[in-house]
């Protein structure tokens, strides 16, 4: 059987190291963090693209993704994923965007009938992630299938100690710790916060000016900031109150009573474009892929199908 080293055990590289054991490898993923504690896990996945570069290579992988998204819906609830309707609202009108194509049902409305008295907006439906249902969905899948993960106490600091792994290719998935390793300094940190409330009677999402509020199976993800160049995940105060002013306007109902948890993480933005290409080091086969931002989780499918055809 063939022998797939991954590095990185967030959402690229479990959804890559899934699709290579259909492909017939045997894969290991490497990984210093656990995979229940990494950005991916963080995220408020609804699939749609976010700080990302949306160019031609995004376009066409988002379309395999939206697919393998719409089969693990079939699966049932426990995956965490479903079809929603997703507010995207604006304060000025806007051209729709390409990635629009791939969505369902997509409308243009204008106000008075947008949610939160925005002036514009697109309303479709598309697929929700409950990321903390499903990161552990992929990795009960990935181990069912007999995948290994390797924990490991310090992240790789070279290309060099990858050439060493025991297999003929390697795909590099580590995300924004591909800046250090790959010394990419394309790689920008897009610092996130997030605040975490109970449930919402509500059954659709919003993304409003950069707010968001997110309905999943047993809490509301509100957000959000976007602090370009800050690679810290400290929890501001300032964020919070500002998180919640901005989506007051969409649910009055949002206060501080209600908040069960703050958090931050980091999204691994890529200027130019996403990397999904290979190189040759030690006599090995080295993919690289990351640079997703804020779309790690809706890229995932259709980027992994991408970086194993590089094999």
């Amino acid at each position: 059987m063939k022998r797939l080293s991954i590095i990185g055990a967030g959402v690229i590289g479990l959804s890559t190291g899934i699709l290579a054991q259909e492909k017939g490898y045997a894969v290991t993923l490497y990984t210093a963090d656990d995979p229940l504690h990494t950005t991916s896990i963080k995220s408020a996945a609804s699939f749609k693209p976010s700080e990302v570069v949306y160019n031609e290579l995004a376009h066409a992988i988002i379309f395999p993704s939206f697919e393998r998204f719409s089969q693990i819906q079939k699966t049932g609830r426990s995956s965490g994923v479903w079809m929603h309707t997703l507010w995207e609202a604006f304060s000025n009108t806007r051209k729709k965007e390409k990635y629009l194509s791939v969505m369902r049902d997509v409308e243009v409305i204008q106000y008075p009938r947008v949610v939160g008295g925005y002036k514009h907006a697109w309303k479709y439906k598309t697929f929700f992630i409950d990321t903390s249902a499903y990161i552990p969905w992929l990795i009960n899948l990935f181990s069912a299938n007999g995948g290994t993960i390797e924990k490991l106490r310090h992240p790789f600091s070279t290309m060099s100690q990858l050439s060493k792994l025991p297999s003929d290719s390697i795909i590099n998935c580590t995300g924004y710790g591909a800046k250090k390793l790959c010394r990419d300094e394309l790689i920008v940190p897009i610092k996130g916060q997030i605040i975490v409330i109970g449930k919402l009677k509500q059954r659709w999402s919003i993304n409003a000016d950069g707010f968001y509020i997110y309905p999943r199976t047993h809490d509301t993800i509100v957000g959000g900031t976007y602090e370009w160049g800050v690679e810290n995940e400290t929890v501001e105060g300032g964020a919070t109150y500002l998180i919640q002013k901005g989506n007051m306007r969409i649910v009055p109902s949002i206060t501080k009573r209600k908040i069960l948890r703050v958090y931050a993480g980091i999204r691994p933005y890529r200027k130019r474009t996403i990397r999904i290409e290979k190189e040759d080091i030690g006599g090995k086969r080295i993919i690289h892929q990351y640079g997703h931002g804020g779309a790690g989780v809706t890229l995932s499918w259709g980027s992994a199908e991408y970086a194993l055809s590089l094999i």
